[in-house]
């Protein structure tokens, strides 16, 4: 003979109805759905705080030169020993890191830019015109912090690619960031 234990519900929820009462299901469901909001508020204000310490420390670092020698290490360790200008691996995965790397181009961001916001214009020209101002705000602050910073780029004989902007901070995230 087994003695039937309450479940959790019913030990916080103590009712002759039981669960399977619309009324406390409906509660049980607006409790969670506040709980879960007020939750994800928390973590979203924690992500931006963590960001807001984070990037001034990592800027310091940076102009401070003293993650060159890191840097450095990294670059090194994706070349093959015994010639600096050969990086690991086969010859389509170089290709397919440069042409990675292109998709973070002023081109490709006016060009995806222009298209976003030509798509968008067909129904809300104002959505359509906030796309371009996010798009140009985030390349002017990010050229911005690129003239500020004025990190040097890596060597010519570790560089996978030739680029002629500054090196921090890095415009294809900061790209990312302002167009989504």
């Amino acid at each position: 003979m087994s003695i039937k234990r309450p479940t959790i519900p019913e030990r916080l929820f103590p009712t002759s109805r039981g669960l399977d009462d619309p009324g406390l299901l409906n509660a049980l469901a607006r409790t969670r759905d506040i709980v879960m909001r007020k939750i994800g508020a928390v973590v979203a204000l924690f992500a931006v705080a963590v960001c807001a310490w984070t990037f001034p420390e990592v800027v310091d670092e940076v102009v401070e030169s003293e993650t060159a020698s890191l840097d450095r290490q990294i670059l090194v360790a994706l070349r093959s020993g015994g010639d600096g200008n050969e990086p690991l691996g086969p010859r389509w995965r170089e290709i397919a890191a440069a042409d990675a790397n292109t998709l973070g181009s002023a081109s490709v961001l006016v060009l995806v830019v222009a298209f976003v916001a030509g798509l968008v214009s067909m129904l809300r020209r104002r959505e359509a015109f906030l796309v371009v101002v996010a798009a140009s705000g985030g390349t002017g602050l990010s050229s911005t912090l690129k003239a500020l910073f004025d990190r040097e780029r890596p060597e010519v004989a570790l560089r996978a690619v030739e680029v002629v902007n500054p090196n921090f901070p890095r415009a294809t995230l900061c790209s990312q960031l302002w167009c989504s």
